[in-house]
């Protein structure tokens, strides 16, 4: 991956934020498939396309194994 000028991105990898950047508001929320509320975290990381602040979690219900991103963007934060 080849890093422009001005980029985001600290030497690590790790995401970089201004204090400017708006804050994306989250909700924990339920299996949509089921309605478990227990889950295994199987991915955690940052928004590559937008280059947001904040972390995200791929989880896997331990009831039905559906993947879902949870805690999840509230609508009001998405764009």
């Amino acid at each position: 991956m080849r890093l422009e000028e001005g980029s985001r991105w600290g030497a690590a990898g790790s995401a970089t934020h201004s204090v400017d950047e708006p804050e994306i508001l989250t909700e924990t929320v339920p299996c949509p498939g089921c309605s478990g509320t227990k889950f295994e975290t199987i991915l955690k990381g940052g928004d590559h396309l937008t280059h947001l602040g904040g972390e995200f979690s791929l989880v896997r219900c331990t009831r039905c194994d559906l993947v879902l991103t949870n805690p999840r963007p509230v609508m009001e934060s998405l764009g």
